[in-house]
């Protein structure tokens, strides 16, 4: 399937990779997904919704992490790798996770941080931390600690993580933090 979408509603987003996959009985492959990050203009109507490259590299975590979440995917491939062209007011020209010219963006560190953190491991449970807040743990393969993948759908917030243990708070961009 191709679902993109101009804004991310991750709940949504989740159930409706679940209905796929009970249709077609078998595991979804979403063999393409992205967010462009053309500039505006203010006299050509794009159609597409315009998306920072900071934008970009969040929706791309949050719908990997869906994806796992939804337990009915067993492939997803962004869109694209590379931008097709320099026009930074073409939406074609920038979905890539790296620039023409092989310089990344944010969003390819988003990926390597992502897939890092969650390799090898499974959905187990989502957690409620506070309104506005997705929070999902993740526990298997040979790691001993749970992985809990949390984030904001529309502000900052702040919120209380029910553990406690040491928290290492790794942010988007693969940069770690001890919290307690």
């Amino acid at each position: 399937i191709h679902p993109y979408r101009g804004s991310l509603d991750d709940g949504a987003f989740i159930n409706q990779l679940r209905e796929v996959a009970k249709r077609v009985k078998r595991p979804v492959w979403i063999t393409e997904m992205g967010w462009g990050t053309h500039v505006p203009h203010n006299s050509i109507e794009t159609g597409f919704v315009v998306t920072t490259e900071r934008q970009q590299a969040g929706l791309l975590a949050r719908a990997y992490v869906d994806a796992m979440v939804s337990e009915a995917v067993s492939n997803i491939s962004w869109y694209d790798f590379r931008n097709d062209g320099n026009d930074p007011m073409n939406f074609e020209h920038n979905m890539g996770i790296v620039k023409r010219d092989f310089r990344i963006k944010p969003a390819y560190r988003a990926l390597v941080t992502t897939t890092a953190q969650l390799k090898g491991l499974k959905f187990e449970q989502a957690l409620d931390l506070a309104e506005g807040v997705m929070a999902y743990r993740f526990t298997g393969g040979d790691r001993s600690q749970a992985v809990t993948v949390v984030w904001s759908t529309d502000q900052d917030r702040s919120v209380e993580y029910p553990d406690n243990e040491s928290v290492i708070l790794t942010d988007l961009m693969g940069a770690t933090h001890l919290i307690k």
